[in-house]
């Protein structure tokens, strides 16, 4: 993950990737347990951009869709960070109204 640090390249291997998962549909599922892992990884990791971790759920999403059961293992550790991330925004969002 060291080097897909500067935006523009994790910007473009991410769109790479919805295309690709896109046109594989449920062929992809071959490769769901060695990416959704890294995808994860990314919006884990303070150091990637907003924009990129938008196009990581969009990712996601897409490939949740096109491998429908297979997804099924993934699902709870996504949507607790999902449901974190909501959080944390929520949280930052009432600090940044009391300060006003």
């Amino acid at each position: 993950m060291e080097p897909l640090k500067e935006s523009s390249l994790l910007k473009a291997a991410l769109l790479v990737l919805n295309s690709i998962v896109r046109e594989a549909k449920t062929n992809f599922t071959q490769y769901s347990q060695e990416i959704i892992p890294l995808l994860i990884e990314i919006l884990t990791n303070n150091d990637v951009n907003r924009n990129n971790k938008l196009i990581t759920i969009t990712n996601i999403g897409e490939i949740s869709l096109n491998i429908c059961d297979a997804f099924l293992p993934f699902l709870d550790p996504i949507m607790k960070l999902l449901f974190s991330a909501a959080q944390l925004a929520v949280t930052q969002a009432d600090s940044v109204c009391l300060t006003f």
